[in-house]
């Protein structure tokens, strides 16, 4: 199956549009974004997600998904496990006019998994079918892929449960321990009007040796961190909402729009 790059972080999203593939999961030195929505299911094993201000272990048999434009990190992966992805993009997403409050958990960070473990062999062979009708030339299959994609989220919006926070399965270190705490106060605080000074008083840190471990463990600078969550914010506003470009910049967290505008651009490759 087709495989994206190796997790990296990058000043701009990844623009993988509609795609599947399967296997085994990495764990990701730094983390990632891409502007889609992430459906996974494990197979076999279980993984662990940092994902905004969630931290959290989906087990074997069940489905999770999010919106991929926060970045997002595999810190643990139990030996032997498998797992799908399929990458749907957010206008189609938001095409399919979901329950609305599938669709805000999604767009407000919220990871979801369906609670409800069907049996892994039939599900592998549902992921298996929509990468083949995906990447088939035949328009009738593909269309066949996307009706089932649909069906499946809205029986997963009917089940949805927000992960439970749980105890990290493996010792991760005392200076990442201190870069995820940071990691995890943006995505609570992002809309403040933060500072470095700000974020590393808050977890009890000096601003150089915050900036220090953070930049050793998810290779971005503090403000860049921030700086993304705020324009994923924004996204989310401009595809829901018909605010004024001024306040949305405003709720996003930026202190103006000539903050807001260039900001923008360099995320997303375009002006709002």
């Amino acid at each position: 199956m087709r495989t994206p790059p190796r997790s990296e972080w990058s000043n701009r999203p990844n623009a993988y549009g509609l795609m599947s593939h399967g296997g085994t999961p990495n764990l990701m030195g730094v983390p990632h974004f891409h502007d889609d929505i992430e459906l996974n299911f494990i197979e076999r094993g279980a993984m662990t997600y940092l994902l905004g201000r969630h931290e959290f272990t989906i087990q074997a048999g069940h489905w999770l998904a999010f919106w991929a434009a926060l970045p997002h990190r595999v810190i643990w992966v139990d030996a032997d496990t498998r797992q799908h992805w399929l990458y749907v993009p957010l206008p189609l997403f938001l095409q399919w006019e979901l329950p609305q409050a599938f669709v805000d958990d999604i767009l407000q960070g919220n990871p979801v998994i369906d609670p409800h473990c069907a049996q892994p062999a039939a599900d592998h062979g549902i992921f298996e079918q929509w990468h083949a009708d995906i990447q088939a030339s035949e328009r009738g299959r593909s269309r066949a892929a996307l009706l089932e994609i649909e069906a499946r989220l809205r029986r997963m919006a009917l089940n949805r449960t927000l992960p439970d926070r749980g105890a990290q399965p493996v010792d991760p270190g005392v200076s990442f321990a201190r870069a995820r705490q940071i990691a995890l106060f943006i995505a609570g605080h992002y809309t403040d009007p933060l500072t470095v000074a700000d974020i590393a008083g808050e977890i009890g840190l000096h601003p150089n040796y915050a900036m220090k471990i953070f930049r050793d463990h998810f290779n971005t600078s503090i403000g860049e961190y921030l700086t993304r969550y705020r324009v994923a914010h924004a996204q989310r506003l401009l595809a829901t909402t018909d605010q004024r470009v001024l306040d949305i910049a405003l709720a996003s967290g930026f202190g103006s729009s000539s903050r807001f505008y260039p900001a923008f651009k360099h995320a997303c490759g375009q002006t709002p």
